[in-house]
């Protein structure tokens, strides 16, 4: 059965690294960095992919390891993120934070997801035309659907999905931000990164000319590459 989720993240709202030395954690397992020798990726897109790992692998040290710091940093409905100067305004205050926080210590771990070549190809052809026209959402070029630019580099089965993210110019942000959804009431994004029907990944990071940044994250049960 084929099911298309298609969520997109709209908001410079979230620039989230925090570093807190009281909290003291083990070194993540080499394991989850699925991406390693994915060379058609750049270090950050191989990032955005090793982030979501950690969060699918172990939700609850994910959140209290990146997530429950980042309630220190509001000031009413601003954010002060360590290391930058400039306020970001979100839609819900820590709300959201606060939210997915709970969230993420009840999930369960599921599978780790692993790159691919063409829906990593399928992710660019998307970011580069939102890079030269400036728009946004999930309809591309000659009105192509998340489905249809899949298709064009192979076969997608049970299930595909696609986020994207504006405005985050690392893979802490990008990844982060999709998981705190602030101000997108049925949290999809967050939906999409921890959905155990997900194995496959593809990843595209190109310049918008509104938002600095577009990262478009194609995901699929399962992908057979075209030949």
């Amino acid at each position: 059965m084929h099911i298309v989720h298609k969520s997109f993240f709209a908001f410079l709202l979230v620039v989230l690294s925090y570093n807190d030395a009281s909290f003291v954690q083990n070194a993540w397992p080499d394991s989850l960095n699925t991406a390693k020798d994915a060379a058609y990726l750049s270090d950050t897109e191989k990032e955005v992919i090793l982030e979501m790992n950690k969060v699918r692998s172990n939700p609850a040290r994910y959140a209290q390891e990146y997530i429950q710091p980042l309630l220190a940093t509001f000031s009413g409905m601003d954010m002060l993120w360590p290391g930058d100067d400039i306020k970001i305004g979100t839609r819900e205050g820590d709300k959201a934070v606060q939210e997915c926080y709970r969230v993420l210590l009840k999930e369960k771990a599921v599978a780790l997801i692993y790159p691919s070549i063409g829906m990593s190809k399928a992710a660019a052809d998307h970011a580069n035309y939102q890079e030269k026209t400036g728009k946004m959402g999930h309809f591309g070029e000659n009105n192509s659907d998340p489905e249809k630019r899949m298709d064009k580099y192979g076969q997608w089965e049970i299930t595909i999905g696609e986020n994207i993210s504006y405005g985050c110019n690392t893979a802490a942000k990008i990844v982060r931000g999709l998981l705190i959804d602030d101000g997108v009431s049925n949290r999809g994004h967050r939906i999409n990164t921890l959905a155990p029907s997900f194995r496959v990944v593809g990843v595209a990071i190109a310049k918008h000319p509104k938002y600095g940044d577009a990262c478009v994250i194609n995901l699929a049960g399962s992908f057979t590459e075209k030949k």
